[in-house]
């Protein structure tokens, strides 16, 4: 049922995506300054049906289109993840499948196509970038042909390393490349000096990772339609011996969009426990999971919310960010909390997905 919900054919009509904007919303002239969050809204998976929100966390202000201010039209591709490095802002675009990089104003200075097929998420360390990538053709059950993309940033050249389970989130930790497999019950571990894997039996499909300050991960584990799982929760992967211990939660998203995150001091894991409803609605709310005691807290940070579908942390205040999609024509919310209380509500785009913060 996921993978039926991502691809569904998007109806919109484009009038609707220039509606008039809340009143934290501006539709003046460009940001100047590139510090704030920037709102990635996936939109739908048509062509030019993605945006980009710039937000000033500093005077609350929200610019919508904030990439087609930059560039003079709206991104191509259907915006899977956006990945900051090094000055560069990497977003993995699928239908057409590339990779537009640009730079920290949202301003377009390449695009990579080379080897790229339904890349779906991305990570750094030194002068590479590695992509997982779905295959031009996959077959939607083992993910025969799902890779990873070894991009060199300074040459840019490439190289593909298999890797069949359709692998989604990645993170690097002690020296090793983490692969979230969203269609096998394992988590692939490749050796950075060898690129050979090794593999964590999971008994869940997985999704994305977030890393403590020791350098260890915790990662989603959910159940989808085509892969039931054992039990699902956070997995926690101690990076040095590559064991997981698994705390179980009901209802992991399984929404191909940021839902978990950890808090600035690294107490709190976030992560979005919501299921479809008959209207393919996700409803549910936020989970929060205690870093010392290893429990999760019985109150959530937001419950029964329909719509609810991602979430991000602001690591120069701490705040927490949550996302409701209100389908793929409407604009969505972006709910912002601040210990625990929520302190202001935000208009984005459609289907808000994540946020990426500059300084």
């Amino acid at each position: 049922m996921k993978n039926l919900m991502r691809f569904l054919p998007v109806l919109f009509a484009s009038a609707l995506l220039f509606t008039a904007c809340s009143d934290d919303s501006n539709d003046g002239p460009s940001r100047t300054e590139n510090n704030g969050a920037y709102i990635i809204n996936y939109g739908g998976y048509e062509q030019n049906t993605s945006s980009v929100t710039g937000y000033s966390y500093e005077d609350s202000t929200a610019t919508k289109f904030y990439y087609e201010r930059q560039n003079g039209k709206k991104p191509a591709s259907a915006i899977q993840w956006a990945y900051h490095y090094k000055g560069k802002v990497y977003l993995m675009g699928n239908n057409p499948d590339q990779i537009l990089v640009t730079d920290e104003s949202f301003t377009v200075v390449d695009t990579i196509t080379e080897n790229v097929a339904k890349p779906r998420n991305c990570v750094g360390d030194g002068d590479y970038l590695y992509i997982s990538c779905w295959g031009a053709e996959p077959d939607w059950s083992t993910m025969a042909d799902a890779y990873i993309l070894k991009y060199n940033i300074k040459d840019d050249t490439s190289e593909k390393i298999a890797l069949a389970g359709g692998a989604e989130g990645l993170a690097i930790a002690n020296g090793k490349l983490y692969a979230a497999l969203n269609y096998s019950k394992q988590i692939a571990v490749m050796n950075l000096s060898s690129d050979e894997f090794s593999y964590i039996e999971s008994g869940a499909a997985s999704s994305y990772f977030v890393k403590d300050a020791s350098g260890n991960l915790y990662v989603t584990l959910l159940s989808t339609y085509s892969l039931p799982a054992d039990k699902t929760g956070l997995g926690y992967i101690n990076t040095s011996t590559d064991e997981m211990t698994v705390y179980e939660l009901a209802n992991v998203s399984s929404a191909y969009a940021q839902t978990v995150d950890i808090s600035r001091d690294g107490s709190k894991v976030y992560v979005v426990s919501a299921t479809y409803d008959i209207n393919y609605n996700l409803v549910g709310g936020i989970s929060s999971f205690d870093t010392q005691s290893k429990k999760f807290d019985e109150e959530q940070l937001i419950s029964d919310a329909t719509g609810i579908n991602a979430l991000s942390v602001n690591p120069n205040d701490g705040d927490v960010y949550v996302f409701v999609s209100n389908g793929t024509v409407d604009n969505g919310e972006m709910k912002i909390y601040k210990d625990g209380v929520n302190i202001k509500d935000v208009e984005v785009g459609v289907a808000p997905a994540m946020a990426i913060f500059i300084d």
